[in-house]
Parts: structure tokens; C-alpha cells; sequence
């Protein structure tokens, strides 16, 4: 769990599945299998999400045989279904108060180790790194770009978030929550640091969850939220010291639009089978120009 925000950034090799938390997901995996065969325990009720993922799979598998890149889509089901087989596995083994504790502090702690990350590059090194070979960091770099990548960083930190949240508004000793008020604080930010706009309002969302289920401590909650959504506002708006800039330097939607518009006009020849799981950039690039030439018929000289 402490591992998962750091990606590639600590592993081996260049391999998908070369990073130390995927090296430990399957080591998870086998572990699980092993202890489900030789446990004399009753396996856990299996809730009903695991059938709709096991599902899910099989269809993305099933878009193998028509993939418009058999290559792409094998290794995407290879990467998408060894999640969901940990995710049943954990389901079906019995778990108690102790191994949930253990795993939120594990998610904490790998939060806090890679916002302190980001924060020396933000602070000592220059800026964060960039995703563009040959620019300088800071260069419109976004925290992430060499860890998990930037959007799924601030998914990665969004658990943990919430787990302290709830913490904060909840635990019964004073001292606790304040900790965990802190510790909050530093998950928000590192999502903020990410720059990403579907992290920030995920974030939100966290604490309105949270604000709706809590049984005790929704003053608190409350105040939290108002509290996320004024900093979103700031980092969104006025990007101090670097934060989130990437939200403010362009009045696009980071291509968005037109991504949209590509994708509606795929959808006729490719919505009623699919291209194949994990094959929507060569729909892309198969389908923009048709598009471009349709806004703009001068294009083709035509």
C-alpha cells in the first residue's frame, strides 16, 4: 500500500508491471491464492461488485478477436485483470480489524513519502518534472510525471484522504484528530500539486461522501469541505508558488473538445462492437483527419 503512489519511479527495469508496487501486487496475489487453498477458514460473503468486474473483463478480453491492435488490448486486459483478481481475492479472504488498520497506514504513509517527494522537487530541485523529452523541470511540469502520472497520482491520494478525514472528525482523542487533520491537509495538497481538475473535484466529492455517512463529526466535516473548496478555488484560479498551473495557463479544455468530437465521430462504425480494449488512440488517429476535413474542407484542397 506504502509503495502504490511512487509507480515506476521505484522498480525494475522499464516494464509495465517492472515497478515495485506491481512487484508486490503479485506477490499479493499469490499469496492470497495460497492462503484461500490451505485456510480452513470459511471464505468471505463475496459482495456483488466482484461478479460486475469479473464481467467486465471478460468483455474487455472478449475485444481481443476484433481489436484493432490485438498487442495493445492483450496487455491492457493483462494489466486491468490482474487488478480485478486482486480485488476478488482480497473479497474472499477473511480480514479482520487489525489488517484494515495496518493497510490505511500503509496508504498514509506512502501519501505522506510522496508529497514530501513532490515538495522538494517543488522547492529544492527546480520545479516538477516534465513529460516532454528536453524541457527543463518547472518547465510546465505537473508532480507525478515521473511516478504514476499526474491524474493517477492524485487517485492514488485520494484514499488515504478520506480515511484521514474521517479521522479527523472521528477519532475520540483530540491529539488524533489534529494529526489526522494535517496528514489530510498533505494529501490535498499533493492532489493540488498534480494539477489534476478531475483529482480536485474528486476530492470534494471525498468529503461530501463523508459529510453524508459520518455518524459523529460533521461540523467538522463540514468545515473541511467549505475549507477544500476555497483552496480548490485558489490553487485553481491563482496557482501560488507553481501550485495547479497547469488549470489556469490555458483557457482550453486541454483538448477535451475535441477529443469529444472525435470520439462521436468514431462512435457510428466502432460504438456497436468496440476497437478493442485499450485501441482508442489509433481510433483517434484514424478518425481526426476525417473530422478536421469536415470542419475545414480547404484542407484537402477540395
Amino acid at each position: 500500500a506504502a509503495s502504490i503512489p511512487f509507480g515506476n519511479l521505484v522498480g525494475v527495469g522499464h516494464s509495465r508491471f517492472g515497478s515495485l508496487s506491481s512487484i508486490l501486487g503479485l506477490l499479493m496475489l499469490v499469496g492470497l491464492t495460497v492462503r484461500l487453498v490451505v485456510s480452513r477458514r470459511q471464505w468471505a460473503p463475496l459482495s456483488g461488485t466482484v461478479f460486475l468486474w469479473l464481467a467486465f473483463v471478460a468483455v474487455a478480453a472478449t475485444t481481443t478477436l476484433w481489436s484493432l491492435g490485438p498487442k495493445l488490448t492483450a496487455n491492457g486486459v493483462l494489466e486491468i485483470g490482474s487488478l480485478i483478481g486482486l480485488y476478488a481475492l482480497i473479497s474472499m479472504n477473511q480480514v479482520d480489524r487489525a489488517i484494515v488498520r495496518r493497510v490505511e497506514q500503509g496508504l498514509i504513509l506512502g501519501g505522506v513519502a510522496a508529497v514530501g517527494y513532490g515538495l522538494v522537487q517543488l522547492t529544492l530541485l527546480g520545479g516538477f518534472p516534465n513529460d516532454v523529452p528536453g524541457l527543463p523541470p518547472g518547465a510546465g511540469g505537473r508532480f507525478g510525471n515521473d511516478l504514476l502520472g499526474p491524474n493517477n497520482n492524485a487517485v492514488a491520494f485520494l484514499l488515504p484522504l478520506c480515511i484521514c478525514l474521517h479521522r479527523s472528525a472521528t477519532a475520540p482523542r483530540a491529539s488524533t484528530r489534529r494529526l489526522n487533520a494535517v496528514l489530510a491537509f498533505l494529501m490535498f495538497l499533493g492532489i493540488v500539486m498534480t494539477g489534476s481538475r478531475g483529482g480536485m473535484l474528486a476530492a470534494v466529492l471525498c468529503t461530501l461522501v463523508l459529510f453524508a455517512v459520518a455518524p459523529r463529526g460533521r461540523r467538522i466535516l463540514a468545515t473541511y469541505l467549505v475549507t477544500v473548496i476555497v483552496a480548490g478555488l485558489v490553487a485553481f484560479f491563482l496557482h501560488p508558488f507553481g501550485l495547479a498551473q497547469r488549470d489556469v495557463s490555458t483557457t482550453s479544455s486541454s483538448g477535451r473538445t475535441s477529443i469529444w468530437k472525435v470520439g462521436l465521430a468514431a462512435c457510428p462504425q466502432y460504438c456497436p462492437l468496440g476497437a478493442g480494449w485499450e485501441t482508442f488512440p489509433i481510433v483517434y488517429a484514424r478518425t481526426q483527419p476525417t473530422v478536421r476535413c469536415k470542419a475545414n474542407p480547404r484542407v484537402t484542397g477540395k
